[in-house]
């Protein structure tokens, strides 16, 4: 009975986010039927039909009616937009599960700021490289996709105050859950 009081609790005051509690429900529904099986025929089919219309009834609270992030959007911008050659960097770790998600538009271009070494090719989203490695993979690019949280100020690179000198900031789109902005060479 745990979880749903933590889901209640976290509606009036948040403590953690309902996706990490979520994960206990299904031990929950075993707890349930367990006992719901103890009982006899009549009595477990109107309990079950209870908890059935329960769950029902909350599928709206539950369920949001739109996602938070819409990283189809992102995906499908890149892949009309990119061009062959062109670099993406993902100012917050987190952010390059859009890639792994939504292929498609990562395609033609190439995650410079992906640590690739075999220490850290495990790590669930990757990690990102040093500043001073990234610009050095910099050297060679013409355009420059930036892809980061909204609500990171939009002419923030890669955790520092404005892209590197050689760069531009060309358009920036705002998408539920992401902001993109491309980049040029300035020369």
């Amino acid at each position: 009975m745990l979880p749903p009081v933590m889901l209640a609790a976290a509606e009036v005051t948040p403590m953690w986010e309902p996706r990490y509690v979520l994960f206990c429900l299904p031990g929950l529904v075993l707890l349930v039927v367990a006992a719901v099986a103890r009982l006899p025929d009549r009595p477990a089919l109107v309990v079950m039909s209870l908890i059935l219309v329960g769950v029902l009834a909350t599928q709206p609270l539950v369920r949001p009616a739109v996602a938070a992030d819409d990283l189809r959007a992102v995906s499908r911008l890149l892949q009309v937009q990119a061009h062959p050659g062109d670099a993406v960097v993902f100012s917050q770790i987190g952010r390059r599960l859009i890639k792994d998600a939504y292929p498609a538009g990562f395609v033609h271009v190439r995650d410079v700021g992906l640590d690739t070494s075999p220490a850290h090719r495990n790590a669930l989203y990757g990690l990102n490289v040093s500043p001073s490695v990234l610009y050095q993979r910099l050297a060679d690019v013409h355009r420059l996709w930036v892809i980061s949280y909204p609500t990171q100020h939009p002419g923030r690179f890669y955790g520092t105050t404005f892209a590197p000198d050689a760069f531009c900031a060309m358009q920036t789109w705002q998408f539920r859950g992401s902001t993109v902005t491309l980049y040029r060479a300035c020369q």
